[in-house]
């Protein structure tokens, strides 16, 4: 067992998932007591993102299993936290600790849950609990410290303790100047960084450019220090930024391919869903979703903006990005439209009562809770049918602007497209393609259409005009909008001053055509598909 074993953590750590994970489902049928191949097993579930599946396997074996340790309990409580079900995850993570109170991985969890809580003093007791646990282990766990280390960031934005941020980077990177921590002083405050700093990832970009042949660990080491560089020079010189950015997108796709085909189903998969079981589908309960606002739109078009100005009601907790609208809508409906035994109506009670018990639970005493997951875009005629009381703000943003926005962005595995410009051209047509589709079919009172650009120049206006759409008082704080804790690409920008320095860029001139004729030629698809599109993109002009 222990050869096996072997095997797939080295396919695991090459990033040979599929394979790793074959290799370990085999073992752990002839194995099903053993805490190393569990373990193995449910953390590959983990890299793929089966979060869920992974929760579910790890709960099963610690059922049946007496001698499930501290890591079999904090694992599942990670699982259970990656999936948004908070309230299972503290139970675990505590049964955790109640088992070794000296676990740096349990306090990290924690400390992520009550981010999301909103509750950033008790997440930095968590934070500093870890990294002192973390500090202490030998050897040293580095991968382990940097997602600390990252954490504890993210709370020092929360808490304003920005320069204690730079203060504890620095201490870390004067040890060992490392990839990742490079990249996350360039992203707090790039102006921090010095010659020196800047000399030595050039320095390391060399030396890993020529020594690592292994796709999957130039992804992990190269990545950052080209986005760090590349956000580096952003104020200092043009040309040199955009060419580490366009040398950091190279190296993603060197690892990821963003196949059009899959979306294109799965919009088409969508629209099918929609017009087999809602088009004529009577909500069986009319106050589902009271309580719940949704902003949709595409990553970087504004939404974080938006669920600022919204939170900064009283009345309305922010909710972030929540992925669970859409891990329950694949689970219980998509992925099993095809199947004839499929009840409508069951599966659309367990995802209303799964859902709203979720966010239920993290809105705590407010009246609202606001879920800003961008591609909830995909779901909105679902939306509106299983939560016909929820409101929908929709934000648009010029597309070339949008794309210029994404492709500067480290978001690497869970936007792949973002790394080319001829990729975000198809997205861009996809997210036209889908909303055209739900506006052909939906008349509803219950969506709010939003430009970026109106948001930022006329905020005062937008914003009365989003409370009175929302019927919440229009008590807008901006210290408490600056306030706000968005753990997203745009944490640092939505703490700032509006501001409108975003719209008409002026950079990647010579992509703008690639572009365009990606965006045109994915249009056209969708047109011989039946869906007629404007001549416009929501408005915007898309001669390029």
């Amino acid at each position: 067992m222990k050869k096996e074993l072997s095997e797939i953590l080295k396919l695991s750590s090459l990033g040979n998932y599929k394979k790793a994970l074959n290799l370990a489902e085999d073992l752990f049928l002839k194995n099903k007591d053993s805490l190393n191949v569990i373990k193995v097993l449910t953390n590959i579930y983990s890299l793929m993102e089966n979060f869920k599946f992974a929760a579910s396997v790890m709960e099963e074996f610690i059922n049946d299993n007496e001698h499930a340790d501290y890591e079999c309990y904090n694992n599942l409580g990670m699982f259970l936290r990656k999936t948004e079900d908070y309230k299972k995850s503290l139970y675990f993570l505590d049964k955790a600790l109640s088992i070794n109170s000296d676990l740096p991985y349990a306090y990290l969890n924690l400390a992520e849950i009550n981010i999301v809580l909103r509750k950033f003093e008790l997440a930095e007791r968590h934070i500093d609990k870890s990294l002192s646990l973390a500090e202490k282990m030998e050897p040293l766990n580095k991968g382990l410290l940097i997602n600390i280390i990252h954490l504890k960031l993210s709370i020092n934005i929360a808490l304003k303790k920005n320069k204690n941020s730079v203060d504890l980077l620095n201490k870390y990177l004067n040890q060992d100047f490392d990839e990742n921590l490079f990249y996350e002083k360039t992203s707090i405050d790039p102006s921090s960084i010095s010659e020196s700093e800047i000399n030595q990832a050039k320095k390391q970009l060399i030396h890993f450019d020529n020594t690592l042949k292994v796709k999957i660990h130039r992804f992990e080491k190269i990545i950052p220090l080209l986005y760090g560089v590349a956000k580096y020079y952003e104020k200092k010189n043009q040309d040199e930024s955009e060419t580490y950015y366009n040398l950091a997108n190279r190296e993603v796709l060197n690892i990821l391919r963003y196949n059009s085909h899959d979306d294109q189903k799965t919009i088409s998969n969508i629209i099918e869903i929609y017009n087999t079981f809602f088009a004529g589908y009577p909500s069986n309960n009319k106050d589902f979703g009271a309580n719940n606002i949704f902003v949709i739109g595409t990553p970087r078009s504004g939404t974080t903006l938006t669920e600022s100005i919204i939170s900064a009601n009283k009345e309305v907790f922010g909710g972030g990005e929540m992925a669970s609208l859409p891990e329950l809508l694949k689970g219980y409906l998509i992925n099993n439209f095809q199947d004839k035994n499929l009840n409508i109506q069951n599966t659309v009670k367990i995802v209303q009562e799964e859902y709203l018990a979720r966010t239920d639970f993290i809105k705590q005493d407010f009246s609202k809770i606001v879920d800003k997951l961008p591609g909830n875009f995909l779901y909105l005629g679902f939306i509106l049918k299983m939560f016909p009381s929820s409101k929908v703000i929709r934000i648009f943003r010029d597309p070339w602007d949008t794309a210029i926005s994404l492709y500067k962005q480290r978001y690497v595995l869970n936007i792949p497209y973002s790394s080319s410009f001829f990729n975000i051209g198809v997205f861009m047509a996809n997210f036209e393609a889908i909303n055209t589709f739900w506006d052909s079919v939906i008349q509803s009172k219950s969506v709010l259409d939003i430009k970026y650009e109106d948001l930022v120049k006329n905020q005062i206006d937008i914003q009365k005009k989003i409370y009175d759409f929302l019927k919440i008082e229009s008590a807008f704080d901006e210290d408490k909008r600056g306030a706000f804790f968005a753990k997203t690409a745009s944490t640092h920008q939505v703490q700032k001053k509006v501001y409108d320095t975003s719209v008409n860029k002026s950079e990647f001139e010579e992509k703008k055509p690639v572009f365009f004729n990606a965006f045109k030629s994915q249009r056209a698809y969708w047109e011989g598909k039946g869906i007629k599109l404007k001549s416009s993109f929501f408005g915007y002009n898309i001669d390029s």
